[in-house]
């Protein structure tokens, strides 16, 4: 996946005390992308496991 947002929203969202990972997931547009081709070869090269 990928999130997608602007530098302000995120800045916003992460620059105050107690900030979580949730917040700055909270700002963005999430989308859902296939694998690129270098990641599935790294994939093979290193036998890293497959989600």
């Amino acid at each position: 996946m990928i999130a997608l947002t602007s530098l302000e929203r995120m800045d916003r969202a992460t620059s105050r005390p107690g900030a979580t990972f949730a917040d700055a997931l909270e700002v963005s547009i999430l989308l859902e992308v296939g694998t690129s081709p270098v990641l599935e070869r790294m994939i093979d090269i290193y036998d890293w496991p497959r989600p």
